[in-house]
């Protein structure tokens, strides 16, 4: 090897040669005074350095510090510098033994096989520490199975755990010195030139410079030799134990068929019968024992109906299927969803109740203002409230939670899942349903479907497999845990090995029914996955475990290994689909993107993670007090915000602290809100100060203001989140994080800038800083981070000290979305060329945005569009969104059918540009939206294609919005074949699109908004077979509806809103045969329904109408007659119609009106008052000026004055 001062030569293994190549006289300054080196020959020389000696003389050769790092590696090698303590990190539980083992021997056995010593000369500690391993090893399955029984094996293996603890403490703190350097640091070296590599591949050995500390080393030494006397210890005890050999090994299984499908949600067995009497009950018009005093006071309430059996029977797959069934769809006006779990929490419950209902986040703290707001949510409404997972048994608490449902609707009800008969009674449930055990046969079905993925079984394996369901007793998830086990293993051993597991003889209990069948699909995964799972405790119970948290998350504990070929997220998200598809994970919730946004365990499976975390966790949630055991506990979550400042003084002592995670900050960011008040500085200074082996610290969603500058003490740190708090400024030190590889400040308002050094983050693989709005620009360096994977948003500098858009140039890796900012700040088109978007193969979406200016110059706009054209997506991009661009012409690429991936289009702002581009090419387009776009005159040919295909073949979604000069749309023939939607909002000029509609066979909505220009729609509609939608708002010159509208046989709703002109329905809408709601709105001139309700006898269709609303019609004077012959009309809305005079009688003949609403309708709510209570229908709920009304004992109906909360 060659530097630039000398040439070095391997000699032996005990002796290197150097020979100077600028001058003789480099030898005379490379003499030590005082050394055991010798120098021989005049332009050659030798060092010996015996085994005892230490690796680092007190004195070096001058001038030895300028050599290159790849020599001083190849030195510390030679001169056996480093040590290699070859131990996983942190180990989970006793089960987990196995796989740290495993790994443990191989790396051992290559260090002895190298025939490399150790710090202070300890190879013969390496070789009996490898061999007392393998010896180890073979009886850890035989162990795992009886520590269940026996207390004496559990604390044997708990003392190997903490030897593996104590293992990684040393490589962390080695770490933590700068004994070693993060991977990619010496990238330009061959791995076998540079360093063997701990298991935890994110680090290995540092040069020698890096070794000053002796009495450090020295330290390590003796800590090392006294790790393996205890292993001599242990093993000594192992003897006594008399374990067996096991030779079945639980991680050696098949891969799973690449055809099988993650998750079957449908997956349900056995529960007809029961879905049909909770769906009975549940609409039933009989009263099911209401709360005395609700009966007492005339209040209706809410009835409820309790799901009870033991965990993992299938409650809450129950619960979901009537919920989502159509029947209860239809007959609740209104259903909410809440898990409640065993955290009572009358706030929490109730916000969450609010949210449900709305679908808008509730920041109320007070409970009497959270009460009210429900109450008028739910008010008059039939409601379907499911309350999952509930434990609590205090009668008053849930008597003060359902306060607000007095006032819910007649017929409204109340599900509960819980494992505890005595919550239904302190719910005061008027029925019971106790879900029993699935027979065998249906327990069969399930495990066979899991087991043999939907095909026959194995006849050779079927009779095994049914002794194996007996043993699940009945449990739908222990058959669909053990099914996907089983899917793995094909041999009868294999099978038999499950069948006569220990793991089965676990003392019997309700809930120890279940637990056995999980142990063993835990005990059965492989090694990679048990310490991933074993994590996921972490999270609270039911909380939605977010996927790319997760992996990351994986990442910053080293839980995942690289293996030379794909990247570590790669990995994970292998991990985390193995982890699902072996049904650890349920409740699947995918995102825009179609991929996985989050999940759930189910409870029994989460209590299973925290069984075997052990003391490694601490969990402090909303029981109150921390528990004992944090002192030496390594991860530790939060989710309740009083208990950060409770702990602070016991965190000081959690000098072993890995894992720091605040959930309750985490639940505000989820709803994109900043976190409680409580001022979290001194606890986030006392945990920085303290715990140095912190490797995920997330303080987002609280009132962190600030971190202090030791946060850049934390040398092991890969995972940071300060999302969603009051946080001004990261401090500088926060860029000596070099082994940093996430981090997110995402939504912080008041940030105002990034770490100066940020380029010097060299392992940085996530940084999320997105909705930072005080952000002007990026530090430069950027394009230093190779390793990012992510990064969400580029804000282009303008002018000294600021980053430029051509920093983006080495980000080759970027993965997943992009968004570029402050585009106008580009300097010119070869920047934006050397950004170099092309080569960023891995990105799906990409945001480019301009700032709106309300002038353009003629050069910025020139420039626009060079930087535009310059900023040439990849053939991956599936989405792109251009925002404001200031150019008057798109980019050529735009259109071009290389960009083949592309599924999504939205172009907002562009008002410069005169005709659109050309994106009919693109083969797999589905949405477009284009707004803005206030300089387009015409949309035609040369929008849909250049020839080489017909336009847009894959397109379903098209909108139009804000386009102001927009006035021809034409040449449609044979374009738009698969289009579903058409939305045209905004586009006053726009005059007829009936050219439009004749070629559109295909499309199921159409709304059209604040279309001034247009006069009428003609007969083209009638075309339009599968149309189920048809909305018309803000259109001034409509005067009729089109005819021909009873050719939409599939018309479902129909709104006409804000059409002034319009005087009447046409006779032909009683022709539509699945018209289900009608919706009429601001038509002043609407003066009669008689054309719309003279029913032909022989087609009477519109009588399937179940929902009508008219609203602000002030020309309606009377409904007529026939509105009594709407016999499946449920609801019906008259508001603010001022001229109206007249109820016709026949509505009374509604028999299955449910609800009727009126409001601001002074002519008719005194001859609503005046009807007699008999004469209407027993069901019927009406609601007059937001009051409901009731019947009293009179007969006559009146007002029902609410009991104020």
């Amino acid at each position: 090897i060659t530097s630039e001062l000398f040439r070095i030569q391997i000699v032996s293994k005990q002796r290197i040669a150097f020979q100077p190549i600028r001058s003789p006289t480099f030898q005379s300054r490379l003499l030590p005074t005082k050394s055991s080196f010798s120098f021989l020959g005049a332009h050659s020389s030798s060092i010996s350095i015996p085994r005892f000696f230490l690796p680092f003389p007190p004195q070096l050769p001058t001038g030895f510090h300028r050599l290159r790092s790849r020599h001083l590696v190849l030195f510390a090698h030679l001169c056996e510098a480093h040590h290699p303590i070859n131990l996983l990190p942190v180990s989970l539980s006793a089960v987990l033994m196995d796989s740290i083992l495993s790994r443990v021997i191989d790396d051992l056995s290559t260090v002895a096989k190298e025939e490399l010593g150790l710090l202070w000369g300890a190879k013969k500690h390496v070789k009996k520490l490898s061999n007392t391993l393998a010896l180890i090893k073979p009886v850890l399955d035989d162990a795992e199975q009886k520590q269940v029984r026996e207390k004496s094996i559990r604390h044997w293996l708990r003392k190997l755990k903490d030897l593996a603890h104590d293992a990684e403490d040393i490589i962390d703190e080695c770490t933590a010195r700068g004994f070693m350097s993060t991977e990619g640091e010496h990238d330009d070296v061959p791995r076998d030139q540079v360093c063997y590599c701990f298991p935890n591949p994110s680090f290995c050995f540092r040069s020698p410079s890096s070794f000053r500390d002796i009495g450090f080393r020295r330290d390590i030494s003796i800590r090392v030799q006294h790790l393996m006397e205890r292993l001599e210890e242990i093993d000594r005890e192992k003897n006594r134990f008399n374990f067996r050999e096991r030779h079945v090994r639980p991680d050696a299984v098949s891969q799973p068929p690449p055809t099988t499908s993650l998750i079957d949600e449908l997956d349900v067995v056995g529960r007809e019968l029961d879905k049909e009497i909770i769906i009975g009950l549940l609409l039933s018009n009989a009263r099911l024992g209401l709360p005395r005093e609700a009966s007492s006071s005339g209040h209706e309430g809410i009835a409820t109906v309790a799901i009870v059996g033991i965990g993992g029977l299938g409650k809450t797959t129950l619960a979901q299927l009537v919920y989502n069934d159509n029947a209860v769809k239809a007959h609740f006006d209104l259903r909410m969803w809440v898990c409640v779990s065993d955290d009572f929490d009358l706030k929490k419950i109730t916000r969450a109740m609010i949210e449900e209902a709305s679908g808008v986040d509730c920041n109320v703290q007070e409970l009497n203002l959270l009460q009210v707001r429900l109450r008028d949510i739910v008010i008059g409404k039939r409601i379907l409230l499911v309350l999952d997972d509930v434990w609590n048994e205090n009668q008053e608490g849930w008597e003060a939670l359902t306060v607000p449902f007095r006032s819910s609707g007649k017929g409204s009800r109340l599900l509960v899942t819980t494992r505890n008969v005595v919550v239904s009674t302190a719910l005061n449930a008027s029925l019971v349903h106790e879900l029993k055990e699935l027979s065998d046969d249906d327990c069969w079905t399930l495990f066979r479907r899991k087991a043999f993925g939907g095909r026959e079984a194995n006849p050779a394996l079927e009779p095994m497999g049914r002794e194996i369901v007996k043993k699940c007793n009945g449990v739908p998830l222990a058959a669909k845990s053990l099914g996907s086990l089983l899917r793995m293993k094909r041999t009868k051993k294999e099978w038999l090995y499950i069948k006569e597991s220990e793991l089965w003889s676990l003392p019997e209990s309700d809930e120890n029914r279940i637990l056995p069948a999980l142990r063993l699909s835990y005990y059965h995964l492989p090694s990679h996955l048990k310490i991933c799972f074993a994590y996921c405790c972490v999270f609270p119970k039911d909380y939605p475990i977010e996927r790319k948290m997760l992996i990351q998350l994986w990442m910053a504990e080293g839980f995942i290994v690289p293996d030379g070929r794909r990247e570590m997220e790669d990995i994970g998200n292998e991990y985390f689909n193995d982890l699902l598809w072996r049904s650890f994970f349920q409740n699947i919730y995918f995102g825009p993107d179609g991929e996985i946004f989050d999940c759930k365990m189910h409870d029994l499976v989460h209590g299973l993670a925290c069984s075997v975390a052990e003391e490694d966790f601490c969990f402090v949630g909303e029981a109150g007090k921390p528990r004992n055991v944090l002192p030496r506990a390594r991860h530790l979550s939060l989710v309740k915000q009083e208990e950060l400042q409770t702990i602070t003084d016991a965190v000081s002592h959690a000098t072993n602290l890995r894992t720091f995670l605040v959930f309750w900050g985490a639940y505000a960011k989820l709803h994109h809100a900043h976190g409680f008040n409580l001022h979290t500085g001194d606890a986030a200074r006392h945990l920085i100060q303290n715990c140095k082996l912190l490797k995920v610290l997330d303080l987002g969603g609280t009132q962190t203001s600030s971190l202090p500058d030791s946060v850049g003490e934390l040398k092991l740190l890969r995972y940071l989140d300060v999302s969603f708090t009051p946080i001004k400024e990261l401090p500088e030190s926060t860029s000596q994080l070099r082994n940093l590889q996430t981090l997110k400040v995402i939504f912080c308002k008041r940030l105002v800038k990034l770490p100066k050094a940020l380029g010097n983050m060299s392992q940085l693989r996530h940084l999320l800083f997105d909705y930072c709005d005080s952000i002007g620009h990026l530090p430069t360096g950027i394009n230093r981070l190779t390793c990012l994977q992510t990064l969400d948003c580029f804000i282009v500098g303008k002018g000294s000290g600021c980053n430029n858009i051509k920093e983006l140039n080495g980000l080759n890796n970027l993965r997943g979305r992009l968004k570029i900012t402050n585009l106008e700040n580009a300097a010119c088109k070869k920047d934006a060329e050397a950004a170099n978007l092309v080569a960023k193969s891995n990105l799906l979406t990409l945001k480019l945005v301009w700032r709106r200016h309300q002038s353009y110059q003629s050069t910025v706009t020139i420039d626009a569009e060079g930087i535009l054209e310059a900023l040439h997506p990849p053939v991956s991009i599936m989405r792109l969104d251009i925002t404001n661009y200031i150019g008057r012409n798109f980019p050529t690429w735009l259109g071009n059918s290389v960009l083949s991936n592309l599924v999504e289009i939205v172009i907002d702002g562009a008002s410069q540009c005169i005709h659109l581009p050309t994106l009919g090419n693109l083969p797999r387009l589905k949405s477009l939206s284009v707004t803005g776009a206030s300089s387009v005159k015409s949309v035609g040919h040369e929008f849909y294609s250049d020839g080489t295909i017909k336009g847009f073949p894959s397109l379903e979604r098209l909108e139009f919005c804000a386009m102001d000069e927009w006035e021809e749309w034409s040449g449609m023939d044979g374009i738009f074949k698969r289009l579903q939607a058409l939305y045209i909002r905004e586009c006053p000029k726009l005059r007829s699109i009936s050219n439009v509609l004749e070629h559109l066979s295909t499309m199921q909505t159409l709304w059209i908004t604040s279309c001034h220009g247009l006069t009428t729609l003609f007969e083209e509609l009638a075309h339009l077979d599968s149309l189920t939608s048809l909305r018309f708002v803000d259109c001034p010159r409509l005067s009729a509806l089109p005819k021909g509208l009873q050719h939409l046989p599939a018309l479902q709703y129909l709104e006409v809103n804000q059409c002034p002109r319009l005087t009447t329905l046409p006779w032909e809408l009683q022709y539509l045969t699945s018209l289900r709601a009608l919706v009429i709105v601001s038509c002043p001139k609407l003066t009669t329904l008689d054309e719309l309700m003279k029913f032909d006898k022989y087609a009477r269709y519109i009588t399937r109408l179940e929902s009508l609303i008219i609203s602000h019609c002030d020309g309606l004077v009377a409904l007529p007659e026939e509105i009594g012959d709407l016999v499946a009309l449920k609801y019906l809305r008259i508001s603010y119609c001022n001229g109206l005079t007249a109820v016709p009688i026949s509505i009374q003949c509604l028999d299955h009106l449910q609800t009727l609403q009126i409001n601001g309708c002074p002519g008719i709510e005194k001859k609503l008052l005046e009807l007699k209570k008999e004469d209407w229908n027993p069901n019927l709920e009406i609601e007059i000026n937001c009051q409901k009304i009731a019947a009293r004992d009179g007969g006559m109906i009146s007002f029902d004055h609410e009991t104020p909360l």
